[in-house]
């Protein structure tokens, strides 16, 4: 593991291996870089630089008590990859963190290489007439009262939802790493992802995208990974048919497949 310290003094803990083509993992809301464990050494083995990072407050990195917004979490990503001197990389964003790369990609346009946008809605509040929230403002003040006083139930019960078979100890190891976010860190994450909407910023993405989700629609159904599809011009898309939240995982020799594809198609242009 490496660590990098941001110019608000805040360091972060990120694995970096292979050599190529630079390809960034980032991860889910009150997750961590660990799960892309299936991912990093794949990469890293066919001829690119495989990297994933812990987003502040996730993690091993560092867990101030502020700065926990989307537009910061994009922030403290461009200050590493301009550190390391990654060109044009490719981002993979997992639930908040496509918000995360989305983000990236209206602050930075023209230093990406591409995205590919993990099971993640354009936007994760039930706004009037937006068909794919998942959020209302019900589940998050039971969310904010569980994440206070007893929040270990409750990302159980995400869990079972992420995956669409769960087992044991797979469930043990989500668990134990949203575990290591302090409830008041989690709370302040979870209150702006929730409320953040991309429905109209999307549109405008204009470097290579791939859309990925699972088709077990119990935490996001695959449908809202279709309209991102329809208005990102020149999108890809494609769906697994045994995951849920987390394809990278569950079907993980697919979804490498699904991505070193794509990655390679981008090199051959």
């Amino acid at each position: 593991m490496s660590k990098f310290k941001t110019k608000s003094g805040v360091t972060l803990d990120y694995v970096d291996e292979g050599e190529g083509k630079p390809i960034i993992f980032v991860h889910g809301m009150v997750c961590s870089k660990a799960f892309f464990q299936k991912q990093i050494p794949y990469f890293s083995k066919n001829n690119y630089r495989a990297l994933a990072v812990d987003l502040r407050g996730h993690g091993e990195s560092e867990k101030p008590m502020s700065g926990y917004t989307i537009k910061t979490f994009a922030s403290d990503l461009h200050e590493l990859v301009q550190a390391l001197g990654l060109k044009k990389p490719i981002l993979v964003g997992w639930s908040m963190g496509s918000m995360v790369v989305w983000e990236y990609a209206a602050m930075f346009p023209d230093e990406l290489g591409a995205l590919i946008c993990v099971d993640q809605g354009a936007s994760d509040f039930a706004w009037p007439g937006w068909q794919y929230g998942v959020m209302t403002i019900q589940d998050l003040r039971d969310m904010a009262a569980a994440l206070q006083t007893d929040r270990k139930p409750m990302y159980q019960e995400l869990i079972q939802l992420m995956l669409h078979v769960p087992q044991k100890e797979e469930s043990e190891f989500f668990l134990g790493e949203m575990m290591k976010i302090p409830p008041v860190i989690a709370e302040a994450i979870i209150m702006n992802q929730t409320f953040e909407d991309y429905r109209e910023s999307v549109k405008g993405i204009r470097v290579p995208t791939l859309i990925l989700f699972g088709e077990d629609p119990k935490l996001n159904p695959p449908e809202a990974g279709y309209w991102l599809h329809d208005q990102i011009p020149g999108s890809l898309i494609k769906t697994f048919k045994n995951s849920s939240h987390c394809p990278f995982w569950e079907e993980s020799e697919l979804f490498n497949q699904t991505v070193k594809e794509f990655a390679d198609s981008l090199s051959a242009q």
